[in-house]
């Protein structure tokens, strides 16, 4: 069974879940960026609001995120992936 451990920031509104060697990152109740050992660290562009922006700072610099749409179908493909 993957291990489940769940780590929260920034006034809990950032929250980690790791799921075996999976992460996701969530801002509020939205995910974010996620990494894999096979993609390594996945993030969006903020597409959200300020504190938003500050999360997805605290994850990666905006050069190394991805437009939202492309985010979007990856985070997808990866759900199914893990059968999520």
């Amino acid at each position: 069974m993957a291990k489940v451990q769940l780590t929260q920031e920034c006034n809990n509104k950032l929250t980690t879940v790791y799921i075996g060697n999976t992460m996701f990152c969530f801002s509020y109740s939205t995910i974010v960026a996620y990494s894999t050992p096979k993609d390594g660290l996945v993030c969006s562009v903020n597409n959200w609001s300020n504190t938003t922006a500050r999360h997805l700072n605290q994850i990666t610099p905006k050069e190394n995120r991805i437009p939202y749409k492309e985010f979007e179908a990856k985070l997808e493909n990866l759900m199914k992936e893990l059968n999520l």
